[in-house]
């Protein structure tokens, strides 16, 4: 069982879902938003065209660039068009995207794969959540219930190779998420829901002005519920599992200078359990988190600066435990696997605009993961197990990354030649070298043409340190490049 400081107490959980269990028939949801504006369903569901022609995008290159002039193929989502699509969860904005597959897990969780490069976890997709890298000891990130969606401005999701950028692990894709920061959304939000498998939910955001000195947010979620299986399997099996999931999340933010000041510090607890009814088994998984975060970024005539630090904890607990049954005695077995990691990071850019038709973009980008713990006990022998081999006991992988990015507009900016290199120093790896060309052009404000060529690179998780076979030969980075043509 998990520990008894999580903040999820299983009795009231149990006493809740008999409460409102005969509602789980229906759903039912309540949202109370105090605004000065209440935008109606038509304004959410049309988005102007001269703004979907000037949308702007950030994440392709470090700045901000209109969508048809990026050189990169990206999809965008912000908050209007999230509410309007009803989503709940990350992965119902991501089922929308060409080119990305969203598939089930046996344990009700979810995980993806971009144009068809796969892997067991999403370490060959790089997510960021205002700028700062997501990832724990298996290079898993969240898109389902994990993630609260209420909190999200926008959504950019850049399909293809992102290292000339981003370094590690922007192999398949990057997907940046970007919040409200502290002063950008004025109402003050309660949400409340229950629905379909026994699912509750509460949310809320209260921010205020510090005497015109800062701006300040607190918002936090709750939500628990017996999750969605299917009726059979994916061999044509009846399927006889529960997945329930728990969830508990608090972020704290300030905003000062005009909004170019930005602190930001949240905890996340996520429990996801997998009982399997036909046999006597049952699975616990409690992902945990805790970030903080420290911003500065200003734009001047010419140039300007974007500076942000970072430290981040990721604590992943998987709890087995199995009921065999010898004649009337029940034998309880229980397995734990713990896995804790840090990441502590900063980047630094700087824009500068010499001339109208130029944009340059020097930056440096440091992270230093380091593996805490990771370790296996077994309640029959009271013995604790380290997965990692003496050589990496205190694991790290340090990856200092330089990045240049030029960015010339010619025929009155309606055709942009994009050159961008990045060259990564890695503590434990060959040094990578990562650039990319993007030549895109504007034939009118609605089509436009792009030529694409990048290269990538992904550095091995954990995972594959702590899990490899003694005397196996360890992985190694790899590379990929791509082509790609566009109208």
């Amino acid at each position: 069982m998990l520990t008894s400081n999580n903040i999820f107490a299983s009795k009231h959980c149990i006493f809740m879902r008999k409460l409102l269990f005969p509602l789980s028939i229906t759903i039912f949801s309540l949202s109370v938003a105090y605004a000065e504006t209440d935008p109606s369903m038509d304004s959410l569901l049309k988005v102007p065209f001269d703004e979907l022609v000037d949308m702007e995008i950030i994440s392709a290159t470090k700045i901000a660039t209109k969508l048809s002039a990026t050189p990169s193929t990206v999809t965008t989502y912000d908050y209007k068009e999230i509410k309007a699509l009803g989503a709940r969860t990350l992965s119902d904005i991501l089922v929308l995207v060409p080119g990305i597959h969203i598939q089930v897990k046996g344990n009700n969780r979810q995980k993806l794969w971009v144009r068809g490069v796969q892997s067991e976890f999403n370490n060959k997709v790089a997510m960021y959540i205002d700028n700062i890298p997501v990832r724990n000891a298996f290079n898993e990130f969240p898109i389902d219930e994990e993630l609260p969606i209420e909190s999200i401005k926008k959504i950019e999701i850049i399909r293809g190779p992102g290292s000339a950028l981003y370094g590690a692990n922007a192999f398949a894709a990057v997907i940046n998420i970007f919040t409200f920061q502290a002063g950008e959304r004025e109402e003050n939000l309660v949400k409340f829901g229950i629905g379909e498998a026994d699912t509750i939910l509460g949310y809320f955001s209260a921010g205020t002005n510090l005497s015109d000195i800062a701006d300040v947010v607190l918002e936090g979620k709750w939500l628990t519920t017996e999750g969605r299986q299917p009726n059979y399997d994916r061999k044509g099996i009846e399927n006889s599992r529960s997945g329930e999931q728990q969830l508990g999340h608090i972020r704290f933010k300030l905003s000062a200078l005009d909004k170019d000041l930005l602190f930001s510090a949240s905890y996340n607890n996520f429990e996801n359990t997998r009982v399997d009814k036909s046999e006597p088994i049952e699975n616990d998984r409690e992902y945990e988190s805790l970030r903080f975060s420290l911003a500065y970024a200003h734009q001047f005539n010419h140039w300007g600066i974007d500076f942000n630090t970072y430290y981040t904890q990721s604590t992943r607990l998987e709890t087995e435990t199995r009921f065999p049954q010898l004649g009337n005695i029940i034998q309880t077995r229980e397995s734990q696997f713990i896995d804790r990691t840090e990441l502590t990071g900063a980047y630094a850019t700087i824009n500068y605009q010499a001339f109208e038709s130029n944009q340059l973009v020097l930056g440096v980008d440091v992270k230093w993961e380091h593996l805490m713990e990771s370790k296996f006990s077994n309640s029959l022998s009271d013995e604790v197990f380290s997965f990692v081999k003496p050589t990496y006991q205190n694991l790290s992988l340090l990856d200092t990354g330089f990045f240049l990015q030029d960015s010339q507009y010619f025929f009155d900016k309606k055709t942009q030649l994009t050159l961008g290199i990045r060259y990564d120093v890695l503590e434990l790896f060959d040094n990578q070298f990562s650039y990319r060309i993007g030549l895109t052009h504007a034939f009118t404000d609605t089509i436009s043409a792009k030529l694409l060529y990048g290269t990538a690179y992904r550095s091995p998780s954990f995972l594959e340190f702590t899990r490899s076979p003694e005397g196996s030969e360890l992985p190694d980075v790899e590379t990929m490049q791509t082509i790609e043509a566009q109208i």
